[in-house]
């Protein structure tokens, strides 16, 4: 990124927590209880995508007879009991921090719930460096289209090509580009074509200057 950002646009579950071992447990523990098993080829598509659009793919992928809410419930028991658990990515309190001293705002943009996301920030102690959350409860149509991404940009008052957008996912990925940000895929063994990448969020602290 050539300019300072005016703002950080950034995902919360692979990309501000470490989450995705638990993610995918949850997947696995819930495919199980339905007598069917994923892979991680599968995960990794539905990865990003709103609970319930992802919770729908794969009642549809794998024929599970039973009902979207009644899906939904035991995921959110499976996932919500561990996710308190997931330690912030390394670097995470010292890019929020950084930014916060250079009086750029951070702004959460998950598909994680409003609750879900608040209680691991607060849980962290990272919320005090974080101006909002825009969940998946504040959303219409949630990634990868760019709603999130536009709504973020518009609550903190700056265009989206001036907002620096950290993902992890495909999904979070697309919709962040779609919004026209300034997107980063933060990974060490990925890498696309259309977007910029950091190893980490400890190379990211480099793009505050």
């Amino acid at each position: 990124m050539k300019k300072t950002p005016r703002a950080i646009l950034i995902d919360l579950d692979g990309t501000l927590a470490d989450t995705k071992p638990l993610l995918f447990q949850a997947y696995e523990t819930l495919l199980s209880y339905y007598g069917r098993k994923g892979t991680q080829e599968e995960f990794d598509a539905l990865d990003g995508l709103p609970l319930s659009k992802g919770m729908e793919k794969l009642r549809e992928l794998h024929e599970i007879d039973d009902n979207l809410t009644s899906m939904l419930a035991l995921h959110a028991n499976l996932f919500a009991s561990n996710h308190k658990h997931a330690a912030p990515m390394p670097g995470a309190e010292a890019l929020l921090k950084a930014a916060q001293s250079a009086m750029i705002p951070c702004c959460v943009v998950t598909s994680a719930s409003t609750d879900i996301a608040t209680s691991w920030l607060n849980q962290n102690k990272l919320n005090k460096y974080v101006a909002f959350v825009i969940s998946s409860d504040n959303v219409t149509h949630g990634k990868p289209a760019p709603e999130p991404y536009l709504i973020a940009a518009s609550k903190v008052g700056h265009h989206p090509e001036l907002c620096l957008a950290l993902e992890d996912s495909e999904s979070g990925l697309n919709s962040a580009v779609a919004a026209g940000c300034c997107t980063y895929l933060v990974s060490r063994d990925t890498r696309r074509d259309d977007v910029n990448n950091v190893p980490s969020l400890v190379e990211a602290l480099e793009l505050l200057t």
